[in-house]
């Protein structure tokens, strides 16, 4: 067995590349503010949403539960 195996480099799941590549906002009051900004710039309604990755907030075009 290697004993470098765990200093290999590992490629990243899927969920944490998605939640890179998004906005964070750090509080829900701030996903929210942009959620509407974004939501009337775009046309369409944005959710805020909480990220169990970053423990940020980003916005989604999802509704909660949905």
């Amino acid at each position: 067995m290697n004993k470098y195996a765990h200093l290999a480099p590992r490629k990243p799941d899927v969920s944490y590349r998605r939640c890179v590549t998004k906005i964070r906002f750090p509080t829900p009051e701030q996903a929210e503010r942009a959620a509407a900004r974004l939501g009337v710039k775009r046309g369409s309604a944005l959710f805020p949403y909480h990220c169990p990755l970053c423990l940020g907030w980003h916005t989604t075009s999802r509704a909660a539960g949905a």
